[in-house]
């Protein structure tokens, strides 16, 4: 028994030996993370849209952000290994891919450094490696205004600008509570929340929105009550509340 148990350790020693290795190896030829805000600006300026600095976005705006993509945002350094945990779990009990563990750290990597790479494990732990880069050469209200920029939000709605003229006509300072939390909901599902043409599930997610800055406690009960039924106003029409 003593033996086969021996055997057991060893092997296992072994196995996270290779793995760190392995680990190792990823971080190898890792892009640089300095210039992030050349690269962004001067990609959104070829497609003819603006940089939005942080100060020209409303504040509501990023905490809808933050309680719906990365709670933890301000906690963690690139990597929430709880949310990571959770997600493993969520996914195990599914037998699917129903959660994702990625922080908005992340994202905006694979947004730009990693962008080209082929999706798989290498390059989520690349993203990993960077993440914690990012974290160490930047502020977190610089992620963020970085993020903003750098996500993708819909059909030719790449940046925080572009999604805001795009959606709404608005300039992002220019933008209600409700179409707040309706571009930071949609960046999960761009072609399932489109108001125009899906507006009960943009409604639905709008709302799966509201409950996350419930659950941070970064919203009262009356003020979620009212965006509950608050039409949504966008470029081409109106979206109402559900009954």
């Amino acid at each position: 028994m003593k033996k086969v148990l021996g055997v057991f350790l060893g092997l296992l020693i072994i196995g996270f030996c290779g793995l760190g290795v392995w680990a190792a190896s990823m971080s190898v030829n890792l892009p640089s993370v300095t210039g992030l805000r050349e690269s962004i600006g001067s990609d959104l300026t070829a497609q003819g849209v603006s940089y939005v600095p942080l100060e020209q976005v409303p504040p509501e705006l990023l905490s809808d952000l933050v309680a719906i993509e990365d709670k933890r945002f301000y906690e963690h350094n690139g990597i929430d290994w709880l949310r990571v945990g959770g997600a493993l779990w969520a996914d195990a009990k599914a037998r699917q891919v129903v959660q994702g563990g990625s922080t908005l750290t992340e994202q905006l990597v694979d947004n730009t450094l990693l962008r080209d790479e082929e999706k798989g494990l290498a390059r989520k732990v690349r993203a990993m490696l960077l993440s914690q880069r990012v974290e160490r050469a930047y502020s977190k209200d610089q992620i963020l205004e970085l993020y903003l920029n750098a996500v993708y939000y819909g059909p030719s709605s790449y940046g925080i600008d572009a999604a805001s003229r795009n959606y709404f006509g608005e300039i992002p300072m220019g933008l209600d509570q409700e179409q707040q939390l309706f571009l930071a909901g949609v960046i999960r599902g761009p072609a399932l929340y489109d108001p125009y043409w899906h507006c009960p599930t943009a409604r639905r997610r709008m709302d799966e929105v509201i409950d996350a800055r419930l659950d941070v406690g970064s919203l009262s009960g009356t003020d979620a009550e009212a965006l509950r039924v608050a039409p949504l106003v966008h470029a081409h029409g109106v979206c109402q509340a559900q009954d």
